[in-house]
């Protein structure tokens, strides 16, 4: 690990400290809130090369921050201030960690002579403003402490970027007392610390597995063989032997839903999303396949299904995995045959140059349903279906760099439909489906792209009135994207919940029953936000056709109100009257297609 600190006698503070080392990792730009209890801090960022981006809520400079990390497949950074800047942290913190992005959260704190931690105070406040945080954010991050001294925050600032990249990547957080930020050392003393006090912590190389090798070289025994990537792939440092693996051998394979970028790879073996939600073409290959290969994914049941065990238990599963709690909870009840606890870069260091017979019967099975049921476009007579307006989208979306998809409706959909070719990223609230984050998501998805072609941003109008703040920080950021508000009256998802389950009882969900959605041609005009509203998929495709409008927009889809989900796995309600729950391949609604053992390569 490089340290770049000059063997110089002049004195710096911590904070310039810390941003000297953060900038030796690459990092550009600080998602922050400014205050006062941050001043050492951000005076470090004015005088250094780093830009310090202003949110108007802490928990969205977070989220930017974990998109930043995700796109750079480096690190992100948000710094918080005292009190409830850093409370305020607490879903981006988590998001993070359940996502997996390696974000560093400097959480500022009250000077040491009044942190109750430091001092050993047993009550609930000292210092003005202070909240002792290091309880709350331990068991959501890799690493958190706060910081008693310069020589303890080299080491502890050290060992946090350490553990946020070693084994599952994740987020940590550190608590720098207001008078620890501006104390001062000799850069000679700081490199005495670095040398005496941290071991080297860098990554070593990711090497063979011999034993995963022997069994990937039986692949050519299996007539069915198939990958499932996740999104551990997705934020993997090196990927290259397995993109080579999959498109020299032409294996078919599917991504999760948060690793639907992971279709660049090879489009044309690449059969659809696998899950509850999926494309339909994925699951029916998940359940006819006689071999499986996971990697990065831990196997939720949005991925496998709501009964784990209906989940191909003929298939010989081959599980490659770094988490060994996940592998502890989810083994037995998905009957996996073999599990290897590694990462994904020694998986890809297995599979250099490794080549393998795939069965022409099977490729040309999974060409079948890739052709006949990856596509599920749900049409309306108003041609104003969400599927439909995706559909346009997905038409244009070679102006597109960077897909950002927030709650509800279009965290299921977006990735059924849109379609993802080379360098063009995807970001969702993987573990949360969390409301309001796709606007932030793209202002540090295109920073870290630096503002590469533009971002489509996928928010529904309940959604985006929990963020709307943050149309500032694009704007002042001059972020170049085309957020398409899905104003469907509210909220959709809630809305057939009590229509399902409550005889169409609805409290909170739209305009009729206690949520006002604003104008949000006013709402874009306050923030000098051009506006467009779009009432049908037609105007929309001639819309895009004629504007390609190269700074930020708001254009406003009217969706259907009552805009249904499919396909989708579902409980279906059997002839004895009792519920039962399908395999995947048995989405609603229903249809007919043929499984491998009727399928001629012929048709």
């Amino acid at each position: 690990m490089t340290k770049k600190i000059k063997s110089k006698n002049k004195e710096i503070t911590f904070s310039d400290y810390v941003i000297n080392r953060l900038q030796s990792f690459g990092v550009k730009h600080v998602f922050t809130i400014t205050g006062g209890g941050i001043m050492y801090l951000v005076d470090a960022i004015a005088r250094s090369n780093l830009s310090l981006i202003s949110v108007h809520h802490e928990m969205f400079g977070g989220v930017a921050a974990d998109a930043y990390a995700r796109i750079t497949k480096k690190i992100g950074v948000a710094i918080r201030t005292t009190g409830p800047g850093l409370s305020n942290l607490f879903t981006s913190v988590l998001a993070a960690y359940q996502d997996s992005s390696p974000t560093l959260f400097l959480g500022v704190q009250v000077k040491s002579e009044d942190s109750s931690r430091i001092q050993n105070l047993n009550i609930r406040q000292n210092g003005t403003f202070e909240f002792d945080s290091i309880n709350s954010y331990k068991p959501i991050t890799k690493f958190a402490e706060i910081v008693t001294s310069f020589e303890d925050g080299i080491i502890k600032l050290e060992t946090a970027l350490h553990h946020m990249k070693d084994g599952r990547q994740g987020p940590a957080l550190l608590e720098i007392p207001l008078d620890i930020q501006g104390s001062k050392m000799s850069e000679v003393d700081i490199l005495n610390v670095l040398n005496k006090s941290t071991p080297d912590k860098s990554r070593i190389e990711p090497s063979v597995n011999h034993n995963l090798a022997k069994y990937l070289n039986k692949l050519s025994k299996y007539k069915k063989p198939l990958i499932v990537l996740g999104n551990g792939v997705n934020i993997a440092k090196d990927t290259q032997y397995l993109k080579k693996f999959i498109k020299v051998n032409n294996f078919p394979y599917v991504s999760s839903c948060l690793s639907k970028e992971s279709e660049a790879i090879n489009p044309k073996t690449y059969i659809g999303v696998i899950g509850l939600r999926g494309n339909r073409s994925a699951n029916i290959a998940s359940q006819e396949a006689d071999f499986i290969l996971f990697l990065g994914t831990s196997l939720h049941q949005q991925v496998v299904g709501w009964d784990a065990s209906k989940f191909n238990p003929q298939a010989f599963k081959l599980w490659c995995e770094v988490d060994r709690e996940i592998i502890k909870s989810r083994k037995k009840l998905l009957k996996i045959s073999k599990v290897f606890n590694i990462s994904v870069e020694e998986v890809n260091a297995s599979m250099q140059g490794m080549k393998v017979e795939i069965n022409l019967r099977w490729k040309k099975y999974c060409d079948y349903l890739k052709n006949e049921f990856e596509v599920h476009i749900h049409r309306n007579e108003s041609n104003n279906s969400l599927y439909q307006y995706l559909e346009v989208i997905n038409d244009f979306r070679s102006r597109f760099s960077l897909v950002c998809v927030d709650a509800g409706l279009p965290w299921y959909v977006v990735p059924q439909v849109i379609h993802f070719e080379k360098n063009r990223r995807f970001i969702s609230s993987g573990s949360f489906g969390s409301m309001g984050m796709a606007l932030s998501y793209a202002l540090g998805g295109m920073l870290a792209l630096k503002n590469i072609k533009k971002a489509a941003v996928i928010i529904g109008d309940g959604s985006i009135m929990s963020c709307i703040q943050e149309l500032a920080t694009l704007r002042e950021n001059s972020i170049n994207a085309t957020i398409f508000i899905i104003n469907n009256n509210g909220y959709r998802s809630i809305r057939a919940t009590h229509d399902k389950f409550f005889d169409g009882l609805k409290i909170g969900t739209d305009n009729s029953n206690g949520v006002f959605i604003p104008d949000f041609k006013l709402i874009a005009r306050a923030f000098e936000i051009p506006h467009k509203k779009i009432k049908n998929c037609k105007e929309l495709y001639k819309y895009l056709e004629k504007n390609s409008n190269e700074n930020l927009e708001i254009v406003e889809l009217h969706s259907d109100i009552n805009q249904i989900s499919e396909p989708m796995v579902t409980s279906v309600l059997a002839s004895d009257g009792k519920f039962y729950t399908p395999d995947l391949s048995r989405m609603q609604p229903e249809i007919k297609y043929l499984n491998y053992v009727n399928f001629k390569v012929s048709q």
